[in-house]
C-alpha cells in the first residue's frame, strides 16, 4: 500500500524533473550609457536655479557650497564625477556672519556602482575618493574645505540612484501577454527569476544583464501557413497591422522629441524600409523558417531602438529610463524568440498595446492602424504640406465634372480613362504632359540645378513607364478600377498603400490620376535629393544618370536599396527590374517616351508607334530649313503646323486649358524664332515651336 501511493508520486517527479531541466537561462545585455546616467543624476540632484546642487544646508547662509555643471566619465575601473564647485565658509549666525574663505575650482569624485537588491533592484554610487583643483588646475590636497566637501557629498550621493524597480514591474506585466502556451506556474517562475546581475563598467557606459528562466511551453507549438494568400492576408492583418503601428508609434516618438535632422532622416529610413520588407514578408513563403513576421518585427525594432538610444541619451529628464525599460523589453523577447517555437513566443495585440503604452499616453488605442493622412508624420519628415483637397473621384462620381485635387491634368478624361489601343495617340500626349507637369511642380521647391532638373524630368517619365505603362485605371468584369498590385501598389505610380500609410490619401492614390502622379513624383525627388545626392552616386562611373537609377532602386526598394543598381550580389530578379528600368529611362533620355505604347497594345510595336497629329494631315508643300522671324504672340496656328515639311520636326512644348494661358507661356519664355498655338481634338491648346532638320 505504501509502495503503492509512492510509484504515481515519482512519476510525477519524473515528469516535472525534465522541464526544469530543460529551463533556458535568457540573459539580456543593459547598457546605461553616461549621458542617460548624467540626466538621472540631474533630474534627481541637481534640482537648483541652473541645474545646481547644494551640499551645504546652512539656515544663516553664512556656509554655501553649491556644485553644478556636472560631468559623468569612467577612470579606471570608477566612475568619474566631475564638476564646478563654488564654497564660501564662514563663522557667525544670521547678519553677524564673518568669512573665513572664497573659494572657486573644480571637484574630482572617483566612486563604484553598486546593485542592491533590497527593497528592490536599485544602481547606487559609493564613493571612494575626492579631489579639489583650483581655477589653476592646482590640487587642493587638505585642509577645512575639502573636508567639508568630502561630508557633503556623502549625504549628497546617497539621493542618487537608478531604481530598476518600475521597470521590472513593467516587464511583470508585459512578458506573460507574449507567452500564452505557458501555464500559469510556469510564467511564475518565469517572473520570479527575473534579476539584474553582472555588473560592469565600460568605455560606452554602465553595462549590466537581465537574467530570466523560460521553460518549454504545455502546449504543441501552432501550426504555420505555408503560402500567404489574400483571405489569409485579411485574417491575419490585425497581427502585422499592430506590429506596423508600433513601430510607426516608436518613429513619430522619437523624431518628434528631437530637433536633429540627421536622426530624423535616420528614422524615415528605417521606417520606409521597413514597410518595404513587411510588404514583402507578406507574400513570401519560408518553409521550415521561424515566423518571418515576427523577424521582421524584431530586426526593424532593433533598428529604431539603436536610433532611440542615441536620440534618449539627449532626452531632458527620466524619460531615457522608460525608453531603457522599452528596450529591455524588446531584448528579452528577441532572446526568448532565438529559444525557438518550443517555448512558444508569439507577438499578441494586446502585449505590443501595452508596450506602445510605455512610450505614449494618448488616449485610445495607440495601435489603432490609421490609413488617413498623418499630417505629423509629413511634417516630421519634411514633406510638403498638403492643402485642403476636393474629395478624390469615385467611380459612382459624374466624372467629368469633376476637378483633381492637386492639379488640372492635361485632359479630365484621363481620371476615367482605361485607353484602348486605337485611343493611344490621344492618350500617351496628355499623360506626358501630365507627367512633365507633376515633374515641374515637385521640382520647384528642391531648386535643383538645370541638369539635375532635366533628369529629373526622365526619371518622372521613366518610373511611370516601368511602373504602370502610363495607367491608372484598367477595365475589370466591365467596370473600370485603379491598376492595382497583389502587394497593393496602386496607380501611374504604383505607390504603394502600405509603405506610405499616413503620409497619403488612399482613396485618392487610387481614383485620382493627378495626385498619384505628385505623390510619385514627390517620393521619387526625396530619393533622389536626400539619398541619391547626398551620397554622391553621380561621382562615381556611370556620372549624373547614376543619380536616375539610384532613385529607383530606392523607390522600387526602400532607401536602403539606393546602391542596389550598381551592387553585384543583388538578387538577381531585382537586378531584372533596375536593368528594365534603365532601359526605359534611356530611351526617354533619347526622347522615344512615348514608346510606352509597346506594353499598352500588342499591335503597336514600339518601333513604329508614333502620335497623331491634331488634325487629318494635307499635303505639305516644301519648307524652308531656316527659321522665319520671330512671332512672339504666338501668331502661327493649325494651318502653320500642317503646312511643315513632312521630313522635318517641330517641337510640342506644352498644353493648356485655354489660349490666354498658352499666350501668357509664349511672352514669358520669350522663344527666338517660330512659335504656334493650335487647338487639339479635346479643345485644349498645344504651343509648338521652330522647324528643324532632324530629331537631334
Amino acid at each position: 500500500m505504501h509502495r503503492s501511493r509512492i510509484f504515481p508520486i515519482l512519476a510525477v517527479l519524473l515528469l516535472i524533473q525534465p522541464l526544469t531541466a530543460l529551463a533556458e537561462t535568457v540573459s539580456v545585455p543593459l547598457k546605461l550609457d553616461y549621458r542617460i546616467l548624467r540626466q538621472v543624476l540631474i533630474s534627481e540632484l541637481f534640482t537648483g536655479p541652473g541645474q545646481t546642487a547644494s551640499l551645504v544646508e546652512d539656515p544663516s547662509g553664512c556656509n554655501q557650497i553649491v556644485l553644478s555643471d556636472p560631468k559623468l566619465g569612467h577612470h579606471a575601473g570608477d566612475l568619474d564625477l566631475d564638476g564646478r564647485l563654488s564654497a564660501r565658509l564662514g563663522v557667525g549666525g544670521v547678519g553677524s556672519c564673518s568669512i573665513m574663505m572664497e573659494w572657486q575650482g573644480r571637484v574630482k569624485l572617483l566612486g563604484r556602482p553598486v546593485l542592491v537588491s533590497t527593497p528592490g533592484p536599485k544602481l547606487r554610487f559609493e564613493m571612494d575618493d575626492v579631489q579639489l583643483y583650483d581655477e589653476e588646475g592646482d590640487s587642493l590636497g587638505t585642509g577645512l574645505l575639502l573636508g567639508y566637501v568630502r561630508r557633503g557629498l556623502e549625504v549628497f550621493l546617497s539621493g542618487y540612484q537608478v531604481d530598476f524597480v518600475p521597470s521590472l514591474n513593467e516587464l511583470r506585466r508585459v512578458l506573460p501577454s507574449f507567452l500564452p502556451r505557458q501555464s500559469a506556474v510556469q510564467l511564475n517562475r518565469m517572473l520570479d527569476s527575473l534579476e539584474f546581475r553582472n555588473l560592469r563598467i565600460e568605455d560606452d557606459g554602465v553595462h549590466l544583464e537581465l537574467g530570466l528562466q523560460i521553460e518549454p511551453a504545455l502546449l504543441p507549438p501552432r501550426k504555420r501557413e505555408p503560402v500567404l494568400t489574400e483571405n489569409e492576408l485579411r485574417s491575419w492583418q490585425d497581427s502585422w497591422h499592430s506590429m506596423d503601428a508600433f513601430l510607426t508609434l516608436m518613429v513619430k516618438q522619437g523624431a518628434a522629441s528631437t530637433e536633429l535632422q540627421p536622426l530624423r532622416d535616420a528614422l524615415f529610413d528605417i521606417l520606409l524600409d521597413a514597410r518595404y520588407r513587411l510588404k514583402e514578408v507578406l507574400s513570401e513563403t519560408h518553409p521550415g523558417e521561424e515566423d518571418p513576421l515576427q523577424r521582421w518585427f524584431f530586426d526593424s525594432w532593433q533598428q529604431v531602438a539603436e536610433v532611440s538610444r542615441q536620440i534618449g541619451e539627449a532626452s531632458p529628464g527620466k524619460e531615457p529610463l522608460t525608453l531603457v525599460t522599452l528596450l529591455t523589453a524588446a531584448d528579452a523577447l528577441e532572446a526568448i524568440n532565438r529559444l525557438g517555437p518550443a517555448v512558444g513566443l508569439e507577438l499578441s495585440v494586446d502585449g505590443l498595446r501595452r508596450l506602445a503604452r510605455l512610450l505614449s499616453d494618448v488616449t485610445g488605442d495607440p495601435l489603432q492602424y490609421r490609413e488617413e493622412v498623418d499630417p505629423e508624420l509629413r511634417r516630421l519628415f519634411q514633406f510638403e504640406v498638403l492643402p485642403d483637397d476636393e474629395p478624390a473621384p469615385s467611380p459612382q462620381s459624374n466624372w467629368w465634372l469633376i476637378r483633381p485635387a492637386r492639379a488640372e491634368p492635361a485632359s479630365p478624361r484621363l481620371n476615367r480613362w482605361a485607353p484602348k489601343a486605337d485611343e493611344l495617340d490621344e492618350y500617351l500626349p496628355l499623360v506626358r504632359t501630365l507627367l512633365l507637369d507633376t515633374a515641374e511642380h515637385e521640382a520647384r521647391p528642391a531648386a535643383l540645378d538645370a541638369d539635375v532638373a532635366q533628369l529629373y524630368r526622365f526619371l518622372v517619365l521613366a518610373t511611370a513607364w516601368q511602373e504602370s505603362c502610363w495607367r491608372q485605371f484598367v477595365v475589370e468584369r466591365g467596370k473600370l478600377a485603379p491598376l492595382r498590385s497583389a502587394s497593393g501598389d496602386i496607380g501611374i505610380m504604383q505607390v504603394n498603400e502600405r509603405v506610405w500609410r499616413g503620409f497619403y490619401d488612399i482613396d485618392k492614390l487610387r481614383w485620382d490620376i493627378t495626385y498619384n502622379a505628385r505623390a510619385g513624383g514627390e517620393i521619387l525627388r526625396k530619393y533622389l535629393t536626400s539619398h541619391a545626392l547626398k551620397r554622391g552616386e553621380h561621382k562615381r562611373a556611370g556620372g549624373i544618370d547614376n543619380l536616375a537609377r539610384a532613385a529607383y532602386s530606392a523607390y522600387n526598394g526602400g532607401p536602403g536599396q539606393v546602391a542596389r543598381y550598381r551592387s553585384t550580389s543583388a538578387p538577381r530578379r531585382e537586378k531584372e527590374i533596375d536593368q528594365a528600368f534603365w532601359d526605359k529611362y534611356r530611351r526617354v533620355k533619347q526622347g522615344h517616351e512615348l514608346q510606352v505604347a509597346q506594353c499598352l497594345s500588342s499591335t503597336d510595336p514600339a518601333s513604329s508607334y508614333t502620335p497623331a497629329r491634331s488634325e487629318p494631315e494635307q499635303p505639305k508643300p516644301a519648307a524652308t530649313p531656316t527659321p522665319s522671324p520671330v512671332h512672339s504672340g504666338g501668331s502661327h496656328d493649325n494651318r502653320w503646323v500642317r503646312a511643315q515639311n513632312k521630313d522635318q520636326f517641330t517641337l510640342q512644348l506644352a498644353v493648356f486649358s485655354s489660349r490666354e494661358a498658352a499666350l501668357a507661356f509664349v511672352a514669358e519664355q520669350r522663344l527666338k524664332g517660330d512659335t504656334a498655338i493650335y487647338v487639339l481634338r479635346d479643345g485644349n491648346f498645344g504651343v509648338a515651336y521652330g522647324r528643324f532638320a532632324d530629331r537631334a
